[in-house]
């Protein structure tokens, strides 16, 4: 008749990725062919960045067995054919960027916070670390250091966890020290470094959004004063004068002195 029939009807078995289902082979087809199945594994697009994946589908049983009365045949998924392996891969990405926090004026005692804002644009399967490393104008040497300890510290940066939705936030926090320094007006930057997510697609963008800037205002001024005897006589051979700077200031400064004399009522020169 043209077919060569084949009995028992086969029940195979098979999984993905732990999930096992079953497909019935009629077990009757044309000679010399062969009778296959279908099997639709249906990808789901979602946002979350994360690795490659790979999808297997492994044969698991066959049961063959005849209609009528029960003896098994001769079925096997054993050998080289049994696993069928695919790659899903990852097309999405996030990237880390950083704010520009407003100004702040540097207060005359204590602390006063300035605070950067580190966004990730979408979320990551993993934990994302990204370190920052502090610049700029301030400083931390010297006897008026510019800041205290940043937190977290650079060098544990900040820390997306797992599965941040799309515009989380974390935040590094600068501590700006007071103190009565007449100074210029500096800037502070937070540098991003390249963040660490396990070999995902998360990145920084080589421009301004990976580098967070702000300002530190002076708020301090100096003033000279001059003091000194409001009367002398003339056989005391000198006279002292003192000038005194009010606050300290972050560089020599100079300061042109006048020296005159007037007579008080015309009867002569000193």
């Amino acid at each position: 008749d043209g077919f060569d029939p084949i009995e028992p009807a086969d029940d195979v078995t098979y999984s993905y990725n732990g999930t096992s289902d079953k497909i019935n082979f009629t077990g009757v087809f044309n000679s010399g062919s062969v009778e296959s199945h279908t099997i639709t594994v249906t990808i789901v697009d979602d946002p979350v960045v994360e690795l490659d994946e790979e999808l297997r589908i492994d044969l698991l049983s066959i049961d063959a067995t005849v209609f009528n009365n029960g003896e098994g045949r001769d079925a096997s998924n054993s050998g080289s054919n049994n696993r069928a392996k695919g790659t899903i891969i990852n097309d999405d990405e996030a990237y880390v960027t950083i704010n520009d926090p407003v100004a702040v004026t540097e207060p005359n005692s204590g602390t006063t916070n300035l605070v950067f804002e580190v966004y990730i644009d979408a979320p990551v399967d993993a934990n994302v670390n990204v370190k920052y490393t502090v610049g700029g104008e301030v400083t931390l040497a010297g006897n008026f250091p510019d800041y205290g300890t940043v937190s977290p510290l650079e060098t544990t940066g900040v820390t997306f966890p797992l599965g941040t939705v799309v515009a989380g936030t974390q935040t590094v926090t600068v501590p700006i020290n007071g103190d009565n320094l007449v100074e210029s007006d500096e800037i502070i930057t937070i540098q991003l470094g390249s963040p660490s997510s396990g070999g995902r697609d998360v990145f920084i963008n080589a421009d301004e959004t990976s580098l967070g800037e702000s300002v530190v205002e002076n708020d301090d001024e100096a003033q000279f004063t001059v003091t000194g005897l409001t009367t002398t006589g003339e056989a005391d051979g000198s006279v002292e004068y003192t000038i005194t700077l009010d606050n300290p200031v972050d560089r020599s400064v100079d300061v042109d002195v006048n020296l005159s004399v007037t007579e008080l009522n015309g009867n002569g020169q000193d």
